[in-house]
């Protein structure tokens, strides 16, 4: 319980976390598509990405061959 709310601090702590992750609700998206939908830029799409995967939240997975991040159930 207290590894979720921590991870759940991580997201709300910065709102462009919270934006890249809410990106990905619907389907899977290139960095570059996540930038284009939420207005960042592309190396900022990718350090969020980074620093989602760095903080544990096995939130992200790369997609076969494509690029593409999803959402994991893990």
């Amino acid at each position: 319980m207290e590894r979720i709310q921590e991870l759940y601090g991580s997201i709300l702590s910065s709102k462009r976390r919270e934006i890249v992750l809410k990106a990905l609700k619907k389907k899977p998206l290139r960095p570059f598509e996540i930038a284009k939908k939420t207005k960042y830029k592309a190396p900022n799409v990718s350090k969020t990405l980074f620093q989602l995967d760095i903080n544990s939240l096995n939130a992200l997975l790369q997609g076969k061959n494509h690029g593409e991040f999803i959402l994991s159930p893990s």
